[in-house]
């Protein structure tokens, strides 16, 4: 969002501008729940309601569903005492959800509820579906503005420096190393593997392990790797247990996938369209209980 010279019109990224009196905004969280989400929701409203004095903002309920009347729950309208205390609970207060795009009943919605302001919070699906109902707006030569707003956990997302949620789940996970640390240090030759989210990039894996300090193989998307050989992981990790008895695996969810072909030969989606990626944290277990290395195994 942006602010125009006028201080009772609203301007989008696109360069249309809306007098205030004639907006009725509305905002959608779609997706996987990622902290922060409260936090912008809030904030779209206050600056909405206090600065822009927009007179109605709707909040859409469970994702891009409930843009189809006859699947999903009515919108809802925000107000002050509704949102004033919401940055202060976990997840979304509109719910959110995952599935196909049925762009034409969303654009019809928006008509039929004459909002001209919609706001778009999710990851790639969801922007793929936000632009998707740009071109049917354009299409139809209707004056209705999306603004979407990126979230991902990950931090994959270019020339934004941290992506809000990212932080959030560094500090937790960093906590989630030092119990799988500890309990590999507490076995004889013990492992533990920790698998993270990062689909494509390893931002929260690297980031966790960095701030932990104790890590010993950090595994990311970015950087493929092997098992067998003199520098693949199977040797690194015997060496390893030779001279400490324990060790730490971090794993971003993303890597290694090209080790998992035979998995992936049936390929499954998401309901969102999204190829469920084979599991490395239960690949890497077995491969290592496999192995001569002596080692027990913890995965968490």
């Amino acid at each position: 969002m942006m602010r125009s010279r006028h201080p009772w019109r609203l301007q989008t990224p696109a360069g249309d501008i809306f007098p205030t009196q004639d907006v009725r905004a509305a905002i959608v969280t779609c997706g996987g729940i990622c902290p922060g989400l409260n936090d912008v929701i809030r904030s779209i409203y206050m600056e909405l309601h206090y600065l822009y004095r927009v007179k109605e903002v709707l909040g859409i309920r469970y994702g891009y569903s409930g843009l189809v009347p006859r699947v999903g729950q009515p919108p809802i309208s925000l107000i002050p005492d509704l949102v004033s205390n919401i940055h202060r609970e976990g997840g979304t207060l509109l719910g959110s959800s995952r599935g196909p795009r049925t762009v034409p009943r969303f654009v019809d919605f928006l008509e039929r509820m004459r909002i001209n302001v919609l706001f778009t919070i999710g990851g790639d699906g969801t922007q793929r579906g936000a632009l998707d109902i740009a071109d049917e707006i354009e299409h139809r030569k209707l004056k209705i503005g999306i603004i979407g707003i990126p979230k991902t956990i990950d931090n994959d997302i270019s020339f934004v420096e941290r992506s809000f949620g990212f932080n959030t789940a560094v500090s937790i996970a960093k906590d989630v190393l030092g119990t799988g640390h500890e309990e590999a240090r507490g076995a004889y030759n013990g492992i533990a593997v920790v698998k993270l989210m990062g689909r494509h990039s390893g931002f929260i894996a690297a980031m966790a392990a960095v701030a932990n300090g104790d890590a010993n193989f950090v595994l990311v998307p970015e950087i493929p790797f092997d098992m067998e050989g003199e520098r693949g992981l199977l040797k690194s990790l015997e060496r390893r247990l030779e001279q400490r008895e324990h060790a730490l695996i971090v794993v971003a969810e993303g890597a290694g996938q090209s080790l998992l072909e035979e998995e992936q030969s049936g390929k499954q989606f998401d309901a969102s369209g999204n190829v469920r990626l084979a599991d490395i944290g239960i690949y890497l277990r077995d491969r290592i209980a496999g192995t001569s290395v002596p080692a027990g195994t913890r995965r968490r």
